[in-house]
């Protein structure tokens, strides 16, 4: 009478699952891949318009004309560079709330950008994640 659980079956069970892992792997690479690359070529659009408005402004006061508007247009632009750029490293820490009080309180990060952090973070861990964390640090 064959068994179906034999060795040779289970050689074969473990390798197409680890076939099947290294392809899920791969297929979440690249979607990192595409999301890295996106962001980058949004931040870096950005500011090349805060560039050129920056760029007008000396312009402007060179020819002796209000730069107001492009001042503020190259605010309002670098705003957005620090939306992009806290939304972007939010997806690629998966942070928690935890994580950027962290920030915070390490001096990695200024107070006055947490709610912008926050809103791209997920929320605050459980008791279990957090001693599991703790435990984690010491060793």
């Amino acid at each position: 009478m064959d068994t179906i659980i034999t060795t040779d079956n289970i050689k074969i069970l473990i390798s197409i699952l680890s076939l099947m892992f290294a392809v899920w792997q791969y297929s979440q690479k690249r979607k990192i891949k595409k999301l890295i690359a996106l962001e980058a070529i949004e931040l870096h659009k950005n500011i090349s318009k805060a560039l050129g408005a920056t760029q007008a402004a000396k312009i402007a006061i060179a020819t002796k004309q209000p730069p107001s508007a492009e001042i503020g247009r190259a605010e309002g632009i670098c705003q957005a560079i620090l939306y992009e750029s806290a939304k972007l490293y939010c997806n690629l820490k998966d942070t928690k709330l935890d994580d950027i009080d962290d920030l915070i309180s390490n001096g990695q990060l200024n107070e006055m950008y947490k709610d912008i952090y926050y809103s791209f973070s997920d929320s605050r861990r459980g008791s279990l994640r957090k001693i599991t964390k703790w435990i984690l640090k010491i060793f």
